[in-house]
């Protein structure tokens, strides 16, 4: 099977970012099947990118290469990393991106990405402002052409986004977690994973700064009238709240970090 690369940018579709970095990829492995995740990530929101890049993780099969650029740090002095787990790849930022999938896939290991490996088959200067194209698109190709040896340069310890993680809070019998993430429809998807219970019945969900309560875990939209706020165990099985036929976003004021609170 050709290697697949999967792309998840926050570049949108006006401009020619994402089409230059799939330019370089074809150039130097022109086998490969390009997979868009999305580039339509809010600018640089790379709390959404670690759940986007979680999110599509275990749908690809092994030898996948995930490119992940939401860099408001380009041209800093921020590390580029390789991360592997098995036979995926994902090279990107320093910047928390892999967050999400190193909880969750606690054997990740990191890698410092190594530059020169990119200079050697690179002919021109890596812009102080384009990583995508010019150092993560030629890395995942090195990798589709089994030369990833050479890019990994040292172990690392990569930067890790708080919000990923939930709060167990025993006084109050709580399991606290931040929104990670608002899709398209308005759902808005938080830290606290169905995995973290030890029991599957329903709790009380709130949302303290906005005071809402919704005192039961439903099974999909349907469970609820038109309109009406719904909480349930999401796709991935992170808990979710919804309204049915509505965006929760807007309709209940939430937003991204807000803290949901579920009722141990």
């Amino acid at each position: 099977m050709a290697p697949i690369v999967c792309l998840l940018t926050d570049f949108g579709d006006s401009d020619a970012y994402a089409a230059s970095m799939k330019g370089v990829l074809l150039s130097l492995c022109p086998e490969l099947n390009l997979i868009d995740i999305t580039h339509q990530i809010a600018p640089q929101n790379v709390l959404s990118a670690s759940y986007l890049l979680y999110s599509a993780w275990d749908y690809f099969p092994e030898a996948t290469v995930f490119i992940c650029v939401v860099d408001p740090g380009v041209g800093s002095e921020r590390k580029e990393i390789i991360c592997r787990l098995e036979d995926k790849y994902v090279v990107c930022p320093d910047n928390g991106t892999i967050s999400l999938l190193m909880r969750m896939k606690k054997q990740l290991s990191c890698f410092v990405l190594q530059r020169e490996a990119i200079e050697n088959i690179m002919d021109r200067k890596i812009s102080s402002t384009f990583h995508g194209r010019d150092i993560f698109a030629p890395a995942a190709a090195l990798i589709c052409n089994q030369k990833q040896a050479e890019l990994m340069h040292r172990q690392t310890d990569p930067l890790l986004i708080p919000h990923v993680h939930t709060e167990n809070d025993k006084k109050n019998q709580l399991l606290k977690g931040k929104i990670l993430h608002i899709d398209g429809f308005g759902n808005c998807i938080s830290a606290i994973h169905k995995s973290q219970l030890t029991q599957p019945f329903s709790r009380p969900v709130e949302l303290k700064s906005q005071k809402i309560k919704i005192n039961v875990i439903n099974n999909t939209f349907s469970d609820v009238v038109p309109g009406r706020p719904v909480a349930y165990w999401g796709s991935m099985d992170f808990l979710e709240i919804g309204v049915r036929n509505g965006n929760a976003s807007l309709t209940l004021g939430i937003s991204q970090t807000d803290e949901v609170a579920l009722s141990l």
